[in-house]
């Protein structure tokens, strides 16, 4: 083979890597711009700065980023997310609606006085946080709304109440009012079975402890969970 021929080899064999190298760069560059073409949203991952004094008002809402969490802040003028007009029969009989507890910081639990746990866990908390507030526990109404009208007679429910804080005020109604009292809070709930015709059926229902302002607008939640001396120092926050 002559020197002319091994060098034109030579020459021909760089030119086909160099276009090998170049077209597989080309490809390596979209795929890692491109989002994925799965139909869910792409989501590129974020650190967390490190400095916790930072915060979303330092960055513009032009150029906030997708994966930081917003805010929803209520205008005076919108509708309220949580909480609403209900009229409903308390555990004495009497009509009650949203409007007959303003001027007090409402504390509304939705629940059923046949559960076994968790409602009256939610309420002890809710009790022994009342009591500890003292003279200042005037400023609170804790209302118990019954998921469960059905079983939860006026009469049902008279005999719950005093298991509980004497001002806890429970209340009832017909199937509607209850569901609309439900749609107003955003509350779930559902038998753990639906074909159990049983008188002593079980429910699934959300557990949340909503405390409303003095003119029946959401301030904040607690968990049925919330220790009493948690939920006290959350309250004392209020006033």
């Amino acid at each position: 083979m002559s020197p002319s021929t091994f060098l034109k080899i030579v020459l021909a064999g760089v030119i086909l890597a160099a276009g090998v190298f170049l077209t597989q760069s080309f490809i390596f560059s979209n795929n890692k711009t491109s989002p994925p073409t799965t139909g869910k949203p792409f989501l590129q991952k974020h650190k967390t700065p490190q400095n916790n004094s930072s915060s979303l008002s330092n960055i513009p809402s032009s150029s906030t980023p997708d994966t930081v969490a917003k805010v929803h802040i209520r205008k005076k003028k919108e509708k309220p997310l949580i909480g609403g007009r209900f009229v409903l029969t308390d555990h004495k009989g009497i009509q009650r609606s949203n409007r007959d507890f303003r001027g007090r910081y409402m504390l509304v639990y939705f629940g059923y006085s046949f559960c076994p746990d968790i409602c009256p866990t939610a309420l002890y908390n809710i009790t022994e946080a009342l009591e500890a507030l003292g003279n200042n526990a005037k400023k609170f109404q804790p209302i118990f709304i019954t998921v469960d009208p059905k079983r939860d007679t006026v009469q049902e429910l008279a005999k719950y109440v005093q298991h509980f804080h004497p001002s806890l005020i429970a209340l009832t109604g017909s199937e509607e009012a209850i569901t609309d009292a439900k749609k107003a809070y955003h509350v779930y709930a559902a038998k753990v079975d639906a074909k159990d015709e049983s008188p002593d059926y079980l429910l699934d229902h959300s557990s949340i402890i909503y405390v409303m302002d003095h003119h029946g607008r959401y301030v904040t939640s607690f968990s049925h969970a919330t220790p009493p001396e948690t939920l006290l120092k959350g309250l004392l926050t209020l006033f």
